[in-house]
């Protein structure tokens, strides 16, 4: 699995070590990344949007500065 990169920088997948892959580690690997640099910094502004589309795919889109889209199978949600 490819690194994900934010802000020039590679961040780790958090969600591969509790079982999550694909698009859904990503998203959650860049959450934790604005988090904690939100945090250091002292801080900062996040807005999270999901909804389904066809297919029953969930459209994740992150905002804080800009926008990040994740197209997220069913498949790939936990049960």
């Amino acid at each position: 699995m490819k690194a994900l990169r934010h802000n020039g920088s590679i961040i780790d997948h958090i969600g591969t070590g509790r079982g999550y892959h694909g698009e859904l580690a990503k998203a959650l690997a860049l959450l934790e990344k604005i988090v904690v640099d939100g945090v250091r910094h002292g801080f900062f502004d996040c807005s999270i949007e999901c909804k389904i589309v066809e297919g029953r795919k969930r459209v994740l889109v992150i905002r804080e500065g800009k926008s990040h889209q994740f197209y997220i199978p069913q498949e790939e949600l936990p049960r």
